[in-house]
């Protein structure tokens, strides 16, 4: 059941592309790699994620029921 904040769904769902494909975009474009469990790959370990890629990953979570992040 999708439970993204109004804030998250704001700045994703409303999106032109669709708020799940351009999530994941945003997130594929700065390196991360999606896991066939549903969970992100950051670019580098030591990678420190942004609010704006956190915000990404957040909204994937609560409105698509994602995984989260997972560290190589």
């Amino acid at each position: 059941m999708p439970t993204a904040s109004p804030e998250l769904r704001a700045i994703w769902h409303d999106h032109p592309d669709g708020g799940d494909f351009a999530a994941q975009a945003f997130l594929r474009e700065r390196g991360f790699k999606l896991t066939r469990g549903w969970q992100w790959i950051k670019p580098t370990p030591n990678h420190q994620i942004t609010q704006e890629e956190m915000n990404a990953i957040d909204y994937l979570v609560y409105e698509w029921d994602f995984d989260g992040v997972v560290i190589p």
